[in-house]
C-alpha cells in the first residue's frame, strides 16, 4: 500500500496531526519501514495540492 493512500485511510478515521498520523501508521505499518516525519507533512502537502516544488 502506497503512504499517501495509507494516510488519507488514517485520516478517514478522524481528523489528524502530522505527529498523530506519523504514530498511528508506524504502530500500525511501520515495523519494517518506519516513516519519517518530512515525508509526512510533504506527502499532505502534495495530497492537498499546497506543496512548494523548487
Amino acid at each position: 500500500m502506497s503512504v499517501p493512500l495509507t494516510l488519507l485511510g488514517l485520516l478517514e478515521r478522524e481528523p489528524s496531526h502530522g505527529y498523530d498520523l506519523k504514530r498511528d501508521y508506524d504502530t500500525f505499518f511501520g515495523r519494517g519501514k518506519p516513516l519519517a516525519f518530512g515525508q509526512v507533512y510533504a506527502t499532505m502537502g502534495r495530497l492537498s495540492g499546497t506543496a512548494k516544488w523548487w
